[in-house]
């Protein structure tokens, strides 16, 4: 048998919303239709379909997408565990990435870095 190499070459740039050594988890839920979930957005669950955390709401975070999901979407990724560039990580309604969102991130073992 011969050797194989083969490399892959992109050329565009990537931005990984996940950062630090680990450990993390991601996992892909449903969207609720018509929803519009940014990559960095904070995401809830509301009737088992993921919608954008609204933090004067009651909804528990769920987690931080790591890639954007359209309103025509049926899924979303989200990191569910672990540390997220505090950056790349944004509020629906551009509100502030405040210590109350934190902790609320914190609570679910999710650490902006």
């Amino acid at each position: 048998m011969g050797k194989h190499n083969a490399s892959v070459q992109h050329s565009y740039t990537v931005e990984i919303v996940i950062s630090g050594s680990g450990p993390h988890v991601v996992r892909t839920y449903p969207k609720k239709a018509g929803v519009v979930i940014p990559f960095g957005g904070i995401a809830a669950m509301n009737s088992a379909e993921a919608i954008e955390f609204d933090p004067s709401g009651d909804l528990a975070v769920k987690g931080v997408a790591t890639k954007p999901a359209a309103a025509d979407d049926v899924s979303v990724t989200l990191c569910v565990l672990g540390g997220v560039k505090r950056e790349l990580v944004t509020v629906k309604d551009n509100a502030a990435l405040d210590a109350a969102i934190t902790v609320k991130l914190e609570e679910r073992h999710i650490y902006c870095e």
